[in-house]
């Protein structure tokens, strides 16, 4: 038995289907004509998404066919990437504008701790964990926003910090004073571990006259992990702090 085929598909090929009709049900249609209301249909969904008319600058009817402006359709396509282009620029510059916001804070805040350092320092008595949270502060900044002090190196940041405070032991009754940082804060050669320890004046024992304060603060560098531990003597135990 012969297999039934469609006449309408072994007419494909030639070009005069586009123009020939068919008919059913005593009605008569042009061929493919649902598919060309398929492509109106999609072309439209384009369209609107374009924000254009779609008998305007799209397709232009003529002779019951369809016909597309392929230049139209390009500087459509080339407005539409600019806006792309210029939405991306916005989202990059507000991400730009807040990474200015975040450093400016960041600076801010050193600022207001720095600034409470320098009110700080015209007191009697500082506690040790001032000093060590603020050396450990100086140790996670790098060199460009370092107080001008730790910009010649930690040590002669610290040296610098604390013989201000040290010269005036005779207001502030301070006997002596220990500062031990330990880690790795910079790069080295030997990428071996660093160690300063600093003394000024003498550490008394802890006793009725006297008073010693302690504190252990710790950093975390882009080099690795740092401690910091500063020591201040009191000669006067009932007048600290």
């Amino acid at each position: 038995m012969a297999q039934k085929t469609n006449a309408i598909s072994l007419r494909i090929s030639n070009k005069t289907v586009w123009n020939s009709i068919w008919s059913e049900d005593n009605k008569t249609y042009y061929h493919y004509f649902f598919k060309g209301l398929e492509v109106k249909k999609y072309i439209k969904i384009i369209s609107n998404h374009l924000g254009i008319k779609v008998n305007e600058t799209l397709t232009k009817p003529q002779n019951e066919s369809i016909n597309i402006n392929i230049k139209r359709v390009s500087r459509t396509l080339k407005k539409d990437n600019a806006y792309n282009k210029a939405f991306r620029s916005l989202s990059f510059f507000k991400q730009f504008t807040l990474n200015i916001q975040q450093q400016t804070n960041k600076v801010l805040r050193y600022k207001s701790k720095l600034s409470l350092w320098e009110s700080k320092i015209l007191f009697s008595y500082i506690p040790a964990q001032f000093f060590s949270d603020f050396i450990a502060l100086q140790i996670k900044f790098s060199s460009k926003h370092r107080n001008e002090a730790f910009k010649f190196g930690v040590q002669a940041g610290i040296q610098s910090m604390l013989s201000y405070y040290y010269n005036n032991r005779s207001k502030n009754f301070v006997s002596g004073i220990k500062v031990v940082c330990k880690g790795k804060w910079a790069k080295t050669g030997t990428g071996r571990t660093q160690k300063i320890i600093l003394n000024l004046g003498r550490l008394n024992n802890q006793a009725f006259s006297s008073f010693i304060d302690s504190y252990i603060s710790t950093v975390v560098t882009k080099f690795g992990v740092c401690s910091i531990k500063v020591l201040i003597s009191y000669n006067k135990f009932e007048r600290r702090f």
